[in-house]
């Protein structure tokens, strides 16, 4: 059974600002995300990944182009530091 992560509360600020203005079917999205964080192993083969090159504690996971998810594994945690929109070229990093 795979262990849980605490989602932080720094996390949740960030969810419930941009749930505000998201649309429909990203929210679904990021819930996908969200609910695959827990096996590294699942979400890393199901979404779009790849370390933040100024910093490599984080990772940028683009759940469609255009929306990116920035975060950083505490250990037994998962940090949403940012959800943002952009034209597919904010982040170029090498994505798996």
């Amino acid at each position: 059974m795979a262990k849980l992560l605490r989602v932080t509360p720094q996390s949740l600020r960030v969810i419930t600002e941009w749930r505000e203005r998201a649309a429909v079917s990203d929210r679904g999205l990021i819930d996908e995300l969200l609910s695959t964080l827990d096996d590294e192993k699942t979400w890393e083969k199901r979404w779009h990944s790849a370390d933040y090159p100024a910093d490599r504690s984080i990772k940028v996971v683009s759940p469609r182009k255009g929306l990116w998810v920035y975060l950083r594994f505490p250990i037994g945690a998962v940090d949403i530091i940012t959800i943002s929109y952009g034209n597919g070229d904010e982040f170029d990093g090498d994505f798996d």
